[in-house]
């Protein structure tokens, strides 16, 4: 974590560019005690992903690791970088690729209800042009 007269913006967005690689394979992430400066790296990137304030993104740590207590000098400056992701439009990474399909996808579910046709049991539920629409 930067030391209190270090930005925190700058460096958070380091660590979240970092983190955000690093999860598109598979990672773990601890600290000393796992409970202040890894605790405030995930909530850095959850309010970062999810574009969530820091109350919310230390709420879902907290709920998962009942021990995340950021110490002060990082629940201030998360704080400040809860600002720098508000008003920013950059502030999300852009590390990960889309992963496009040939041609789009349309998932449909099958009712079958009966007196009633095949097209008329088919129900639209997305279409989508990417592994990661899927999940949108």
């Amino acid at each position: 974590m930067p030391p209190p007269q270090r930005a925190a913006v700058p460096f958070f967005r380091e660590r979240i560019r970092e983190l955000t690689y690093m999860i598109s394979s598979w990672a773990i992430l601890s600290s000393n005690a796992g409970v202040s400066r890894s605790v405030s790296t995930v909530i850095g990137f959850l309010m970062t992903e999810r574009l969530i304030g820091f109350q919310e993104a230390y709420d879902l740590v907290k709920k998962a690791r009942p021990a995340a207590q950021p110490n002060e000098g990082f629940r201030r400056q998360l704080i400040a970088y809860e600002e720098a992701v508000r008003h920013s439009v950059d502030a999300r990474p852009k590390i990960l690729p889309v992963h496009k399909l040939h041609a789009p996808w349309t998932l449909w579910f099958d009712r079958k209800m009966p007196n009633r046709s095949y097209g008329e049991n088919l129900k639209k539920l997305g279409t989508f042009d990417s592994i990661e629409g899927l999940w949108e």
